[in-house]
């Protein structure tokens, strides 16, 4: 069992549940190793975004009140940084609002870099659910740091009827 191909199997299977869409920056086409864990993902599964990280978790936490369960990639937790108004003001406060109606569910998948073999550089390395952690109130974080615990943790994550944030560790893609 390899840490890229559990991915790959978690998303082909999150992809076989009619009410899920993939939205992302390099969901369609080449650009991030998110990408390559969604090429045998049908194209009407997929919604290609554009580097707007905010209005990608807004639209997400709408889509999820209207009934899809949206798959919000993001290739790094420093680019998750710009849309935590929306992470932590919209989707972590919507259940303490008193009403049913509004429980958003929404998948955060979200990427930690890694430094070899190349250093991408401050802005791609960090790793932010411990931060996440500190300042939410009904929102999971998971952190993906062994093979058999992907697929588990994505089938929780679509059945728990809530926000989840799971990291993956890039050094892992093709160490384990």
């Amino acid at each position: 069992m390899k840490y890229f191909d559990e991915l790959t199997r978690s998303m082909e299977w999150l992809a076989a549940q009619a009410n899920t869409i993939f939205i992302s920056q390099s969901c369609k086409y080449p650009g991030t190793a998110i990408y390559n864990t969604l090429k045998n993902i049908a194209d009407d599964k997929k919604m290609e975004f554009s580097v707007d990280e905010h209005m990608q978790t807004g639209l997400a936490i709408g889509m999820s009140l209207d009934g899809y369960i949206p798959i919000s990639c993001y290739p790094r937790h420093n680019f998750l940084l710009a849309a935590y108004d929306q992470l932590i003001n919209n989707a972590d406060k919507f259940p303490l609002l008193g009403t049913n109606s509004w429980q958003p569910h929404v998948i955060i998948r979200v990427g930690a870099g890694h430094n070899k073999p190349l250093n991408p550089g401050q802005q791609h390395l960090g790793a932010f659910g411990d931060a996440i952690r500190s300042m939410a109130k009904t929102i999971k974080v998971v952190d993906l740091y062994a093979p058999e615990q992907i697929l588990e943790s994505y089938q929780e994550a679509y059945y728990n009827k809530r926000v989840t944030v799971l990291t993956e560790f890039h050094e892992c893609y093709s160490n384990k």
